[in-house]
Protein backbone atom coordinates (compact mmCIF):
# COMPACT_ATOMS: atom_id res chain seq x y z
CA UNK A 1 0.00 0.00 0.00
CA UNK A 2 2.87 2.35 0.70
CA UNK A 3 4.06 2.13 -2.89
CA UNK A 4 0.58 2.77 -4.25
CA UNK A 5 0.32 5.85 -2.01
CA UNK A 6 3.66 7.10 -3.33
CA UNK A 7 2.48 6.61 -6.91
CA UNK A 8 -0.72 8.53 -6.16
CA UNK A 9 1.19 11.42 -4.59
CA UNK A 10 3.55 11.52 -7.55
CA UNK A 11 0.59 11.76 -9.93
CA UNK A 12 -0.58 14.80 -7.95
CA UNK A 13 2.78 16.53 -8.43
CA UNK A 14 2.84 15.52 -12.10
CA UNK A 15 -0.55 17.07 -12.78
CA UNK A 16 -0.48 20.12 -10.55
CA UNK A 17 -0.75 23.16 -12.82
CA UNK A 18 -0.63 21.10 -15.99
CA UNK A 19 -3.14 20.79 -18.86
CA UNK A 20 -4.14 18.72 -22.62
CA UNK A 21 -3.72 19.61 -26.23
CA UNK A 22 -6.93 19.15 -28.15
CA UNK A 23 -6.89 22.15 -30.48
CA UNK A 24 -7.60 21.96 -34.20
CA UNK A 25 -7.40 25.64 -35.17
CA UNK A 26 -3.70 26.04 -35.96
CA UNK A 27 -3.85 24.80 -39.55
CA UNK A 28 -4.04 28.22 -41.24
CA UNK A 29 -1.15 29.42 -43.36
CA UNK A 30 1.01 32.42 -42.41
CA UNK A 31 0.89 31.52 -38.73
CA UNK A 32 3.90 31.69 -36.44
CA UNK A 33 6.56 29.13 -37.43
CA UNK A 34 6.18 27.61 -33.96
CA UNK A 35 2.89 26.20 -35.26
CA UNK A 36 4.81 23.35 -36.88
CA UNK A 37 3.51 21.40 -33.86
CA UNK A 38 0.25 20.82 -35.74
CA UNK A 39 1.70 20.25 -39.20
CA UNK A 40 5.44 20.06 -39.98
CA UNK A 41 4.63 21.22 -43.51
CA UNK A 42 3.92 24.68 -42.05
CA UNK A 43 6.28 27.08 -43.78
CA UNK A 44 6.98 30.45 -42.19
CA UNK A 45 7.15 33.47 -44.48
CA UNK A 46 10.45 34.71 -43.08
CA UNK A 47 14.12 33.92 -43.54
CA UNK A 48 14.89 33.58 -39.83
CA UNK A 49 12.67 32.87 -36.82
CA UNK A 50 13.77 32.90 -33.18
CA UNK A 51 11.30 32.07 -30.44
CA UNK A 52 11.64 33.71 -27.07
CA UNK A 53 12.71 31.12 -24.47
CA UNK A 54 9.75 29.52 -22.66
CA UNK A 55 7.29 31.97 -24.29
CA UNK A 56 7.84 30.88 -27.90
CA UNK A 57 5.01 28.38 -27.54
CA UNK A 58 2.82 27.44 -24.57
CA UNK A 59 -0.16 25.09 -24.70
CA UNK A 60 -2.19 24.31 -21.61
CA UNK A 61 -5.63 22.81 -21.12
CA UNK A 62 -7.71 20.73 -18.75
CA UNK A 63 -10.54 18.41 -19.77
CA UNK A 64 -13.27 16.56 -17.89
CA UNK A 65 -15.81 14.94 -20.20
CA UNK A 66 -17.96 13.43 -17.44
CA UNK A 67 -20.04 16.35 -16.14
CA UNK A 68 -19.84 20.09 -15.51
CA UNK A 69 -20.49 22.04 -12.33
CA UNK A 70 -23.97 22.98 -13.50
CA UNK A 71 -24.73 19.32 -14.22
CA UNK A 72 -23.98 18.41 -10.62
CA UNK A 73 -25.34 21.45 -8.73
CA UNK A 74 -28.99 22.57 -8.94
CA UNK A 75 -30.24 25.39 -6.70
CA UNK A 76 -27.12 25.02 -4.56
CA UNK A 77 -27.93 21.33 -4.03
CA UNK A 78 -25.85 18.40 -5.24
CA UNK A 79 -27.91 16.18 -7.54
CA UNK A 80 -25.88 12.98 -7.47
CA UNK A 81 -28.44 10.70 -9.12
CA UNK A 82 -28.90 13.03 -12.10
CA UNK A 83 -25.14 13.55 -12.41
CA UNK A 84 -24.42 9.83 -12.51
CA UNK A 85 -27.06 9.31 -15.20
CA UNK A 86 -25.26 11.85 -17.43
CA UNK A 87 -21.90 10.10 -17.14
CA UNK A 88 -20.35 8.20 -20.03
CA UNK A 89 -19.46 4.54 -19.61
CA UNK A 90 -15.86 5.78 -19.24
CA UNK A 91 -15.09 9.33 -18.08
CA UNK A 92 -11.76 11.08 -18.45
CA UNK A 93 -9.90 13.80 -16.60
CA UNK A 94 -6.92 15.05 -18.61
CA UNK A 95 -4.23 17.56 -17.68
CA UNK A 96 -1.32 18.23 -20.02
CA UNK A 97 1.03 21.04 -20.97
CA UNK A 98 3.87 21.83 -23.34
CA UNK A 99 6.36 24.65 -22.98
CA UNK A 100 8.74 25.58 -25.76
CA UNK A 101 12.15 26.00 -24.12
CA UNK A 102 13.79 26.90 -27.42
CA UNK A 103 12.45 27.27 -30.94
CA UNK A 104 14.25 28.55 -34.04
CA UNK A 105 14.15 28.18 -37.78
CA UNK A 106 15.57 29.53 -41.03
CA UNK A 107 14.69 29.39 -44.70
CA UNK A 108 16.94 28.60 -47.67
CA UNK A 109 15.08 28.89 -50.96
CA UNK A 110 12.32 26.29 -50.97
CA UNK A 111 13.62 24.69 -47.74
CA UNK A 112 12.75 25.65 -44.19
CA UNK A 113 14.76 24.12 -41.30
CA UNK A 114 13.85 24.20 -37.62
CA UNK A 115 14.95 22.91 -34.23
CA UNK A 116 14.51 23.39 -30.52
CA UNK A 117 13.33 21.81 -27.30
CA UNK A 118 10.16 21.68 -25.26
CA UNK A 119 9.05 20.27 -21.94
CA UNK A 120 5.92 18.13 -21.90
CA UNK A 121 3.64 16.79 -19.17
CA UNK A 122 0.77 14.49 -20.13
CA UNK A 123 -1.79 12.93 -17.80
CA UNK A 124 -5.10 11.07 -18.02
CA UNK A 125 -7.24 9.57 -15.26
CA UNK A 126 -10.23 7.46 -16.33
CA UNK A 127 -13.08 6.29 -14.11
CA UNK A 128 -16.14 4.20 -15.11
CA UNK A 129 -19.78 5.16 -14.60
CA UNK A 130 -20.51 1.76 -13.03
CA UNK A 131 -18.18 2.52 -10.10
CA UNK A 132 -20.09 5.73 -9.32
CA UNK A 133 -23.36 3.80 -9.57
CA UNK A 134 -22.09 1.24 -7.06
CA UNK A 135 -20.93 3.93 -4.64
CA UNK A 136 -24.30 5.73 -4.80
CA UNK A 137 -26.83 2.90 -5.07
CA UNK A 138 -25.10 0.00 -3.34
CA UNK A 139 -24.66 -3.47 -4.80
CA UNK A 140 -28.14 -4.59 -3.65
CA UNK A 141 -29.98 -2.00 -5.72
CA UNK A 142 -32.45 -3.51 -8.25
CA UNK A 143 -30.59 -1.76 -11.10
CA UNK A 144 -27.32 -3.48 -10.17
CA UNK A 145 -28.14 -6.88 -8.69
CA UNK A 146 -27.44 -9.80 -11.00
CA UNK A 147 -25.44 -7.53 -13.32
CA UNK A 148 -21.66 -7.52 -13.69
CA UNK A 149 -20.48 -4.00 -12.98
CA UNK A 150 -17.61 -3.35 -15.35
CA UNK A 151 -14.82 -1.28 -13.79
CA UNK A 152 -12.38 -2.01 -16.62
CA UNK A 153 -12.04 1.65 -17.56
CA UNK A 154 -10.08 2.52 -14.43
CA UNK A 155 -6.71 3.95 -15.46
CA UNK A 156 -4.12 6.35 -14.04
CA UNK A 157 -1.48 7.72 -16.42
CA UNK A 158 1.12 10.47 -16.11
CA UNK A 159 4.30 11.19 -18.06
CA UNK A 160 6.91 13.98 -17.95
CA UNK A 161 9.69 14.34 -20.52
CA UNK A 162 11.86 16.76 -22.46
CA UNK A 163 11.55 16.78 -26.24
CA UNK A 164 14.51 17.78 -28.45
CA UNK A 165 13.52 18.14 -32.09
CA UNK A 166 14.81 19.00 -35.56
CA UNK A 167 12.96 19.10 -38.84
CA UNK A 168 12.38 20.65 -42.23
CA UNK A 169 9.72 21.75 -44.71
CA UNK A 170 10.09 21.74 -48.49
CA UNK A 171 8.04 23.29 -51.28
CA UNK A 172 7.49 21.31 -54.47
CA UNK A 173 5.50 21.54 -57.68
CA UNK A 174 5.94 25.31 -58.08
CA UNK A 175 4.97 25.88 -54.45
CA UNK A 176 1.72 23.98 -54.91
CA UNK A 177 2.79 21.18 -52.55
CA UNK A 178 4.62 21.51 -49.22
CA UNK A 179 5.90 18.52 -47.25
CA UNK A 180 7.59 18.40 -43.88
CA UNK A 181 8.99 16.11 -41.20
CA UNK A 182 10.42 16.34 -37.68
CA UNK A 183 12.38 13.88 -35.61
CA UNK A 184 12.14 14.03 -31.80
CA UNK A 185 14.53 12.71 -29.18
CA UNK A 186 12.48 12.17 -26.02
CA UNK A 187 14.22 12.29 -22.63
CA UNK A 188 11.89 10.81 -20.00
CA UNK A 189 11.71 12.03 -16.40
CA UNK A 190 9.03 9.80 -14.82
CA UNK A 191 5.95 7.86 -15.81
CA UNK A 192 2.93 6.04 -14.42
CA UNK A 193 1.30 3.97 -17.17
CA UNK A 194 -1.75 1.72 -16.86
CA UNK A 195 -1.13 -0.78 -19.62
CA UNK A 196 -4.12 -3.00 -18.81
CA UNK A 197 -7.09 -2.69 -16.46
CA UNK A 198 -10.15 -4.94 -16.20
CA UNK A 199 -12.17 -5.29 -13.01
CA UNK A 200 -15.75 -6.29 -12.28
CA UNK A 201 -18.15 -6.96 -9.44
CA UNK A 202 -21.26 -9.18 -9.57
CA UNK A 203 -23.98 -9.68 -6.93
CA UNK A 204 -25.77 -12.98 -7.43
CA UNK A 205 -29.53 -12.43 -7.82
CA UNK A 206 -30.40 -15.58 -5.84
CA UNK A 207 -27.75 -15.98 -3.15
CA UNK A 208 -26.48 -12.35 -3.01
CA UNK A 209 -22.93 -13.72 -3.09
CA UNK A 210 -20.39 -11.09 -4.20
CA UNK A 211 -17.87 -12.04 -6.89
CA UNK A 212 -14.99 -9.72 -7.69
CA UNK A 213 -12.77 -10.37 -10.71
CA UNK A 214 -10.02 -8.48 -12.43
CA UNK A 215 -6.58 -8.10 -13.93
CA UNK A 216 -4.22 -5.17 -14.45
CA UNK A 217 -0.71 -4.20 -15.46
CA UNK A 218 0.73 -0.98 -14.06
CA UNK A 219 4.13 0.28 -15.23
CA UNK A 220 6.02 3.02 -13.42
CA UNK A 221 9.40 4.54 -12.66
CA UNK A 222 8.18 5.98 -9.35
CA UNK A 223 10.21 4.52 -6.49
CA UNK A 224 10.58 5.03 -2.73
CA UNK A 225 12.11 8.46 -3.41
CA UNK A 226 9.17 9.45 -5.62
CA UNK A 227 8.46 12.74 -3.89
CA UNK A 228 11.86 13.96 -5.13
CA UNK A 229 11.76 11.97 -8.37
CA UNK A 230 11.23 14.88 -10.77
CA UNK A 231 14.57 16.49 -10.09
CA UNK A 232 17.23 18.09 -12.21
CA UNK A 233 19.07 14.84 -12.92
CA UNK A 234 15.92 13.39 -14.52
CA UNK A 235 16.07 16.13 -17.16
CA UNK A 236 19.81 15.84 -17.81
CA UNK A 237 20.11 15.94 -21.61
CA UNK A 238 20.90 12.71 -23.42
CA UNK A 239 21.61 10.65 -20.29
CA UNK A 240 20.08 7.65 -22.05
CA UNK A 241 18.35 6.27 -18.95
CA UNK A 242 14.80 6.84 -20.20
CA UNK A 243 14.81 7.77 -23.84
CA UNK A 244 12.97 7.28 -27.08
CA UNK A 245 12.05 8.78 -30.42
CA UNK A 246 8.99 10.02 -32.22
CA UNK A 247 8.37 11.59 -35.62
CA UNK A 248 6.06 14.03 -37.37
CA UNK A 249 4.97 13.87 -41.02
CA UNK A 250 2.79 16.37 -42.82
CA UNK A 251 1.76 17.77 -46.18
CA UNK A 252 -0.18 20.73 -47.63
CA UNK A 253 -1.54 20.71 -51.16
CA UNK A 254 -2.96 23.83 -52.80
CA UNK A 255 -5.23 23.38 -55.82
CA UNK A 256 -7.59 25.44 -57.96
CA UNK A 257 -5.85 28.52 -56.51
CA UNK A 258 -8.33 28.91 -53.63
CA UNK A 259 -8.37 25.46 -52.00
CA UNK A 260 -5.91 23.72 -49.70
CA UNK A 261 -5.81 20.21 -48.27
CA UNK A 262 -3.69 19.42 -45.21
CA UNK A 263 -2.82 16.22 -43.36
CA UNK A 264 -0.36 15.38 -40.58
CA UNK A 265 0.66 12.69 -38.10
CA UNK A 266 2.38 14.11 -35.02
CA UNK A 267 4.50 12.66 -32.21
CA UNK A 268 4.21 9.03 -33.30
CA UNK A 269 6.62 6.94 -31.23
CA UNK A 270 7.41 6.22 -27.59
CA UNK A 271 9.93 6.09 -24.74
CA UNK A 272 11.89 3.12 -23.40
CA UNK A 273 11.90 3.45 -19.60
CA UNK A 274 14.90 1.94 -17.84
CA UNK A 275 15.64 3.93 -14.68
CA UNK A 276 13.71 2.57 -11.67
CA UNK A 277 11.44 0.66 -14.07
CA UNK A 278 8.89 -1.40 -12.12
CA UNK A 279 5.69 -3.24 -12.90
CA UNK A 280 2.72 -4.43 -10.86
CA UNK A 281 0.85 -7.27 -12.53
CA UNK A 282 -2.35 -9.01 -11.50
CA UNK A 283 -3.30 -12.03 -13.59
CA UNK A 284 -6.96 -12.83 -14.21
CA UNK A 285 -8.32 -13.69 -10.79
CA UNK A 286 -11.64 -13.76 -8.95
CA UNK A 287 -12.92 -13.97 -5.40
CA UNK A 288 -16.42 -14.84 -4.13
CA UNK A 289 -17.81 -13.76 -0.77
CA UNK A 290 -20.84 -15.79 0.34
CA UNK A 291 -21.59 -13.83 3.51
CA UNK A 292 -21.35 -14.69 7.19
CA UNK A 293 -21.89 -18.28 8.36
CA UNK A 294 -25.06 -17.84 10.46
CA UNK A 295 -24.74 -21.23 12.17
CA UNK A 296 -21.26 -20.36 13.42
CA UNK A 297 -22.50 -16.93 14.45
CA UNK A 298 -25.29 -18.43 16.63
CA UNK A 299 -22.94 -20.92 18.28
CA UNK A 300 -20.17 -18.38 18.74
CA UNK A 301 -21.19 -14.71 18.46
CA UNK A 302 -17.56 -13.61 18.77
CA UNK A 303 -16.70 -15.41 15.52
CA UNK A 304 -17.95 -12.50 13.40
CA UNK A 305 -14.67 -10.62 13.78
CA UNK A 306 -12.53 -13.63 12.90
CA UNK A 307 -14.72 -14.45 9.88
CA UNK A 308 -14.38 -10.90 8.60
CA UNK A 309 -10.63 -10.99 9.09
CA UNK A 310 -10.42 -14.25 7.15
CA UNK A 311 -12.41 -12.75 4.30
CA UNK A 312 -10.20 -9.66 4.15
CA UNK A 313 -7.05 -11.82 4.24
CA UNK A 314 -8.38 -14.00 1.41
CA UNK A 315 -9.35 -10.94 -0.61
CA UNK A 316 -5.93 -9.33 -0.12
CA UNK A 317 -4.18 -12.56 -1.13
CA UNK A 318 -6.31 -13.00 -4.25
CA UNK A 319 -5.72 -9.45 -5.46
CA UNK A 320 -2.10 -9.00 -4.44
CA UNK A 321 -0.16 -7.91 -7.56
CA UNK A 322 3.17 -9.44 -8.53
CA UNK A 323 5.96 -6.89 -8.44
CA UNK A 324 8.59 -6.96 -11.14
CA UNK A 325 11.62 -5.01 -12.28
CA UNK A 326 12.53 -4.45 -15.92
CA UNK A 327 12.46 -1.93 -18.75
CA UNK A 328 9.20 -1.24 -20.59
CA UNK A 329 7.85 0.90 -23.42
CA UNK A 330 5.20 3.61 -23.09
CA UNK A 331 3.74 5.31 -26.18
CA UNK A 332 4.03 9.00 -26.87
CA UNK A 333 0.70 10.76 -27.23
CA UNK A 334 0.26 10.96 -30.98
CA UNK A 335 -2.03 13.39 -32.80
CA UNK A 336 -3.50 13.21 -36.29
CA UNK A 337 -4.99 16.11 -38.25
CA UNK A 338 -6.89 16.55 -41.50
CA UNK A 339 -7.88 19.98 -42.79
CA UNK A 340 -9.64 21.45 -45.82
CA UNK A 341 -9.25 25.18 -46.43
CA UNK A 342 -10.79 27.76 -48.75
CA UNK A 343 -9.36 31.23 -49.33
CA UNK A 344 -12.35 33.51 -49.92
CA UNK A 345 -9.94 36.40 -50.55
CA UNK A 346 -6.67 37.64 -49.06
CA UNK A 347 -8.41 38.78 -45.88
CA UNK A 348 -10.89 35.94 -45.30
CA UNK A 349 -10.21 32.23 -44.94
CA UNK A 350 -12.30 29.17 -44.02
CA UNK A 351 -11.00 25.87 -42.65
CA UNK A 352 -12.68 22.57 -41.76
CA UNK A 353 -10.61 20.26 -39.59
CA UNK A 354 -10.78 16.85 -37.97
CA UNK A 355 -8.36 15.69 -35.28
CA UNK A 356 -7.62 12.51 -33.36
CA UNK A 357 -5.61 12.52 -30.13
CA UNK A 358 -4.08 9.36 -28.62
CA UNK A 359 -3.75 9.72 -24.86
CA UNK A 360 -1.93 6.69 -23.45
CA UNK A 361 -3.46 4.50 -26.19
CA UNK A 362 -7.00 5.87 -25.79
CA UNK A 363 -8.47 7.91 -28.64
CA UNK A 364 -10.29 11.27 -28.56
CA UNK A 365 -11.82 12.95 -31.62
CA UNK A 366 -12.78 16.48 -32.52
CA UNK A 367 -14.04 18.36 -35.59
CA UNK A 368 -14.04 22.10 -36.16
CA UNK A 369 -15.17 24.77 -38.59
CA UNK A 370 -12.97 27.87 -38.39
CA UNK A 371 -13.10 31.33 -39.96
CA UNK A 372 -10.21 33.80 -40.03
CA UNK A 373 -10.28 37.51 -40.95
CA UNK A 374 -7.47 40.02 -41.31
CA UNK A 375 -7.96 43.54 -39.98
CA UNK A 376 -5.55 46.01 -41.56
CA UNK A 377 -2.01 44.80 -42.17
CA UNK A 378 -1.06 43.23 -38.86
CA UNK A 379 -4.03 41.59 -37.11
CA UNK A 380 -5.57 38.18 -37.81
CA UNK A 381 -8.60 37.09 -35.77
CA UNK A 382 -10.06 33.56 -35.89
CA UNK A 383 -13.17 31.98 -34.43
CA UNK A 384 -15.56 29.15 -35.15
CA UNK A 385 -17.08 26.07 -33.56
CA UNK A 386 -15.56 22.80 -32.39
CA UNK A 387 -17.03 19.50 -31.21
CA UNK A 388 -14.76 17.61 -28.82
CA UNK A 389 -15.57 13.89 -28.72
CA UNK A 390 -18.19 14.88 -31.32
CA UNK A 391 -20.69 15.91 -28.62
CA UNK A 392 -19.03 18.55 -26.41
CA UNK A 393 -19.41 22.03 -27.96
CA UNK A 394 -16.40 24.37 -27.76
CA UNK A 395 -16.02 27.96 -28.95
CA UNK A 396 -12.44 28.54 -30.19
CA UNK A 397 -11.18 32.13 -30.45
CA UNK A 398 -7.70 33.47 -31.11
CA UNK A 399 -5.66 36.23 -32.68
CA UNK A 400 -2.23 36.71 -34.22
CA UNK A 401 -0.43 40.06 -34.48
CA UNK A 402 2.45 40.70 -36.88
CA UNK A 403 3.99 43.90 -35.51
CA UNK A 404 7.16 44.39 -37.51
CA UNK A 405 9.70 41.77 -36.52
CA UNK A 406 7.60 40.63 -33.57
CA UNK A 407 4.78 38.16 -33.97
CA UNK A 408 2.68 37.03 -31.07
CA UNK A 409 -0.65 35.37 -30.61
CA UNK A 410 -2.92 33.88 -28.01
CA UNK A 411 -6.27 32.19 -27.79
CA UNK A 412 -8.40 29.45 -26.36
CA UNK A 413 -10.26 26.47 -27.75
CA UNK A 414 -13.24 27.20 -25.51
CA UNK A 415 -14.14 30.82 -24.81
CA UNK A 416 -17.24 29.56 -22.97
CA UNK A 417 -14.96 28.58 -20.08
CA UNK A 418 -13.89 32.22 -19.68
CA UNK A 419 -17.33 33.72 -19.02
CA UNK A 420 -19.35 30.62 -18.02
CA UNK A 421 -16.89 28.24 -16.32
CA UNK A 422 -19.64 26.32 -14.53
CA UNK A 423 -21.02 25.20 -17.89
CA UNK A 424 -17.66 24.11 -19.34
CA UNK A 425 -15.79 20.84 -19.18
CA UNK A 426 -12.83 22.02 -21.29
CA UNK A 427 -10.43 24.80 -20.25
CA UNK A 428 -7.61 25.67 -22.66
CA UNK A 429 -5.13 28.40 -23.44
CA UNK A 430 -2.20 28.91 -25.79
CA UNK A 431 0.31 31.68 -26.34
CA UNK A 432 3.30 32.20 -28.61
CA UNK A 433 5.76 35.00 -29.32
CA UNK A 434 8.78 35.18 -31.56
CA UNK A 435 10.99 37.35 -33.75
CA UNK A 436 10.71 37.08 -37.53
CA UNK A 437 13.31 38.57 -39.86
CA UNK A 438 13.37 38.91 -43.64
CA UNK A 439 9.70 38.29 -44.47
CA UNK A 440 8.95 37.65 -48.14
CA UNK A 441 8.26 40.80 -50.16
CA UNK A 442 5.17 39.16 -51.66
CA UNK A 443 3.66 38.67 -48.22
CA UNK A 444 4.47 42.24 -47.18
CA UNK A 445 2.76 43.57 -50.30
CA UNK A 446 -0.33 41.48 -49.66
Amino acid sequence: MKKYLIISLSIFFFTKGATAQINTNYLFSDEAPSMWNTNPASLGNEKVFVGLPVLSGIDANAVHNGFTYDDAITNDQVNIASTIEQLRDENDIMFNSSFQLLNFGFRLGQWHFRGGAQQVISTRITYPKSFMELAWKGNGHPDLIGRRLDFGGFAVNAMAYTDYFAGFSRQLMDEQLTVGANIHYLQGADVVYTEQSSFGLTTDADTYALTADGAFILRTTVDEDALDSISADHFTPFNGANSGFSFDLGAKYRFLEKFELQASAMNVGGIRWNRNAQSYTLANTSFTYNGVDLESLVDNPDSTTSQLEDVLDSLATSFEPVEGVGAFNAPSNARFYLGFGYEINKNNHLMLTAAHLRSFNKGFNSVAAMYRHRFGRILWVRTGAQLFQLDQFLWPVGLTINAGAVQFGFGTDNLIAAFAPTKAGVFTGHFQIGLRFGRDGKIKKE
